[in-house]
């Protein structure tokens, strides 16, 4: 199922249960997307970059409306989840996010942790993993130093988290979200905030 939502698209996998297959459909159709779009030719050049956002959870399907316009739509706090996790990646500079919950016991999907993020509107905080094409070799180099820094960074160790972060970066130039938590550190250093966030939560504006 499908719905367009503004200049977004909506799509849907909705079954009694979530099961592992579904879960791994979503993915691999979010990447076979990237892929497409990576080979999309626009006039100018530029390309066209799309953000997705994935998760998994309750919903409730059936039509919209009042009078004489109704619409058959998706309700509930996942859809509003996906969309805000889709947003995370103008953030983070990302191309594909998705919920812990979503990739969680997926073969063959690659993907790194880019930490804990209590999204606009909720209560809780999200786990939020990149998903990746074959990585370049920087990437696959990076992903060590990154995975150092983040655990640091949630243990608010802030020396050690910009030191690791910075390493990483420095093997993939294009690591956007080193860059972005490199930001925050820098804030810190500049007396812009006093201490890291609790557990590493980072709380996303309305």
């Amino acid at each position: 199922m499908t719905d367009i939502v503004g200049d977004s698209a909506l799509a849907l996998w909705p079954i009694n249960r979530a099961d592992l297959a579904q879960r791994l459909r979503a993915c691999r159709a979010a990447l076979d997307i990237q892929a497409a779009l990576t080979a999309f030719a626009v006039p100018g050049g530029g390309g066209l970059p799309t953000r997705i956002g994935l998760h998994v959870g309750e919903l409730m399907l059936g039509p919209v409306g009042a009078l004489d316009h109704f619409e058959y739509r998706a309700i509930g706090d996942a859809v509003n989840t996906a969309s805000l996790i889709e947003g995370l990646n103008k953030h983070l500079g990302t191309r594909i996010l998705a919920s812990a919950a979503t990739i969680s016991g997926l073969p063959g999907i690659d993907s790194r942790r880019v930490g804990r993020f209590q999204l606009a509107g909720k209560a809780q905080a999200l786990d939020i993993h990149e998903l990746l094409p074959v990585p370049s070799p920087a990437q696959a180099a990076a992903r060590a130093p990154f995975a150092a820094a983040l655990g640091a960074f949630e243990a608010g160790d802030a020396v050690g988290a910009r030191r690791d972060f910075q390493a990483a970066l420095a093997i993939d130039p294009d690591d956007t979200v080193a860059a972005f938590y490199l930001k925050i550190l820098h804030g810190l250093q500049q007396g812009l905030s006093d201490k890291l966030p609790k557990d590493g939560v980072i709380v996303m504006p309305k």
